[in-house]
């Protein structure tokens, strides 16, 4: 015969994790608890640092040892962004100059992810589903990244909007069919009136 649950400790067993569960996620138990979502993006975008990190390891050598015939140093880390669900986020990469500090040593992982080809992709599927660039920002499922709320905006200045917004609407040869027409419609505008679409 079945055993019937309280409908208040059911509820209170689902939003629990098993202690096992916590200890293994340490610090990732708060975006666990967020949801899946939450997990895989803070996985993922811990992933993508010790990715970072290897190959300035690999370029430069390991951190405390000299090499007098290095040919690159680290030079600290720098903000940056990566695509990640069609939205563009900030995470820390780390630096590396050529030993004589003439340029930048470029990062292969951070150059792959920072690419905007999977925003623009997420764009031209987006339009072609009929979905306006105004009403873009309400397709894409909330997250939370670096423990910020969700739905938390940066503040931008209105020339930073702008090139975002045209930075991120696809070029007119990048789309085919109606979404060619309308991607460079929409960038036209944008560009015509001076400020980003609201949402």
């Amino acid at each position: 015969m079945k055993e019937n649950v309280p409908v208040a400790s059911a509820a209170t067993t689902m939003n629990e994790l098993p202690p096992r569960v916590e200890e293994a996620l340490g610090e990732l138990v708060g975006a666990a608890k967020d949801g899946l979502l939450a997990l895989s993006v803070g996985v993922g975008l811990g992933v993508l640092t010790e990715l970072m990190e290897e190959e300035v390891d690999e370029v430069v050598g390991p951190k405390g040892k000299h090499d007098p015939d290095r040919t690159a140093v680290r030079h600290g880390h720098d903000a940056g962004e990566v695509t990640l669900g069609g939205r563009r986020v900030a995470v820390e990469r780390p630096r590396a100059r050529t030993a004589d500090g003439e340029s930048e040593v470029a990062l292969g992982a951070y150059a792959h992810f920072a690419d905007r080809d999977p925003l623009t992709r997420v764009v031209c599927e987006q339009m072609l589903a009929g979905v306006s660039t105004r009403r873009f920002q309400r397709t894409r499922e909330p997250m939370r990244v670096d423990g910020a709320p969700r739905g938390a905006v940066r503040k931008e200045s209105k020339d930073e909007r702008l090139s975002t917004v045209s930075a991120g609407m696809p070029a007119p040869g990048r789309c085919s069919g109606p979404a060619k027409l309308g991607a460079a419609a929409a960038r036209d505008r944008a560009l015509a009136v001076g400020a980003a679409p609201t949402t």
